[in-house]
């Protein structure tokens, strides 16, 4: 028959047991897919190696749409500059935190124009313009993009961001294959006029 000592220790053991893997379920939960992304092979193996971000350089004004950071979409097809070889990513972020930062949606009108100017927008809209998250219309197109902006990503330590990138859309949504619905995302604020989309 076990002591008390003895029995007092296995119910030690089983809370500890239990306390620990109800916080390993709790930070898996908190961290979902956010979205989807098109990258070169080198980019996707890149990002791979520790599944963080990185702001891509602009090449065109077309990489500019919203600004310089990292572009992702809401569901993972329909990509609208997708390129022979990319690689096909979700990106992940902390619920609660996602959830906190500004949101603006950018009309057409200041698509590709000079950051400072679409800034200029953003900063009549939200505090900390330049960590607002930035939504609009894909160029020709009906479906929502949105821009994670530079800083964000250079100085991200709450939200967590993270990516896995794969060969094949096939591949990615066996993964994950849930369409986002930014616009109905419970807690989400997304300030002024989103407009139509431009075709």
């Amino acid at each position: 028959m076990l002591g008390s000592t003895s029995f007092f220790a296995i119910l030690l053991a089983l809370s500890y047991f239990f306390n620990t893997a109800q916080g390993m379920w709790w930070k898996k939960k908190t961290s979902k897919v956010m979205g989807y992304a098109t990258v070169s092979e080198a980019d996707a193996r890149r990002i791979n190696q520790d599944n963080k971000l990185f702001p891509k350089e602009p090449t065109t004004g077309f990489d500019v749409q919203l600004g310089h950071g990292f572009y992702i979409l809401q569901g993972p097809e329909n990509w609208p500059n997708a390129e022979e070889g990319n690689w096909y990513c979700a990106i992940t972020a902390k619920t609660k935190e996602m959830r906190d930062l500004s949101k603006v949606y950018i009309p057409s009108t200041y698509w590709s124009e000079d950051e400072e100017f679409i800034l200029s927008y953003v900063r009549a809209l939200v505090n900390k313009p330049d960590e607002a998250l930035r939504i609009s219309w894909v160029r020709a197109g009906a479906q929502l993009q949105m821009l994670i902006p530079s800083k964000v990503i250079a100085e991200d330590t709450a939200l967590k961001l993270r990516a896995k990138c794969f060969e094949t859309e096939n591949q990615l949504k066996e993964y994950s294959d849930k369409f986002i619905d930014w616009q109905k995302k419970r807690g989400w604020t997304i300030h002024g006029e989103l407009g139509r989309p431009s075709f």
